[in-house]
This record gives structure tokens, C-alpha cells and sequence, in this order.
């Protein structure tokens, strides 16, 4: 086979592969992110609350009312 199309097969393969990274890692920020931001609304939810325990069944309400755990 001539060089140049090795050449060009195998940078199709590359690109691919680093596609499918880089959206498995944009997804995994989101979820993070999304996370993050229902963690923050859950304790300004509430902040009335004194222990750690009612911060994290708040998270937990959130979470469950999102349908993420």
C-alpha cells in the first residue's frame, strides 16, 4: 500500500479516538459540575439546618427529584 494512505488511515484513527476521549471527559465535567451545583443549592437550602446530616438528605432530595441518585 502506498505510505500516504497509511499515513491518512491512521490519523482517522487517531482523531477518533481523541473524539470519543474528549467527549467522554466533557461529559464527565458536566456530571461534575452538575453535581457540584446540586450540592450548593442543597445547603443554601438548608442553611437553617445545623448538622452535616440534613445538608446531605437535602443533596439526597435534590438529587433523587433529578433522578441522578
Amino acid at each position: 500500500m502506498n505510505n500516504k494512505v497509511i499515513n491518512i488511515i491512521l490519523l482517522s484513527i487517531y482523531l477518533i479516538i481523541f473524539s470519543v476521549f474528549f467527549m467522554l471527559k466533557m461529559y464527565l465535567y458536566s456530571v461534575i459540575s452538575l453535581h457540584f451545583i446540586l450540592l450548593v443549592i442543597a445547603i443554601m437550602k438548608s442553611s437553617n439546618c445545623k448538622s452535616d446530616k440534613d445538608i446531605y438528605k437535602s443533596k439526597k432530595n435534590i438529587m433523587s427529584h433529578f433522578k441522578l441518585g
